[in-house]
C-alpha cells in the first residue's frame, strides 16, 4: 500500500470510525440453538465413539449409544427452546415487530426469493411450466 493511500485510509478510520463488513465470528455459522450444553453433549458423544473404535468392547459401545440419544435430545430439546424465543423475539418488541419481522424473513430467505418452477397436481404429477398446469 502507498504512502498516500495509507494516510488517507488511517485518517478516514479515525474520523470517520470503521464498520465491519462480511461475517462475523471468523466466518463461522452461528445458530441460535448451539450452546454449551449442546456442545458439550456432542463432545462426549465423539469421544465415546473414539474409545469404541479403539476397543469393540460392548461396554463401550453401550457407552457410545447412550451418549448418542443424550446428545441428539439435547440438540433437540435446544431446538426446540430456540424456535419458541424465535416466536416470541417479534412480540417483546411490538412497534417495530413488523420492520424485524420482514428483516427476519430476508435474512432466512436469503437474498433472492425463490419461486416455484413447478407444481404437482391432485395426483402427484409434476407439471414444469404453466401450460401443463392449465391443460393447454
Amino acid at each position: 500500500m502507498g504512502l498516500f493511500k495509507a494516510a488517507v485510509a488511517s485518517s478516514a478510520a479515525r474520523v470517520c470510525g470503521r464498520k465491519r463488513l462480511g461475517v462475523a465470528n471468523n466466518g463461522k455459522k452461528v445458530t441460535p440453538w448451539s450452546n454449551q450444553e449442546v456442545k458439550n453433549s456432542i463432545r462426549a458423544k465423539n469421544v465415546a465413539y473414539k474409545a469404541w473404535l479403539h476397543n469393540k468392547a460392548d461396554s463401550l459401545r453401550s457407552r457410545y449409544a447412550g451418549a448418542r440419544k443424550s446428545a441428539s435430545l439435547t440438540v433437540k430439546k435446544s431446538k426446540m427452546q430456540s424456535s419458541e424465543n424465535f416466536g416470541h423475539k417479534p412480540d417483546s418488541n411490538y412497534w417495530q415487530a413488523n420492520n424485524s419481522f420482514w428483516q427476519i424473513m430476508r435474512r432466512l430467505r436469503g437474498k433472492r426469493s425463490h419461486t416455484a418452477r413447478s407444481i404437482k397436481d391432485q395426483n402427484g404429477v409434476l407439471h414444469r411450466n404453466e401450460s401443463d398446469i392449465l391443460g393447454r
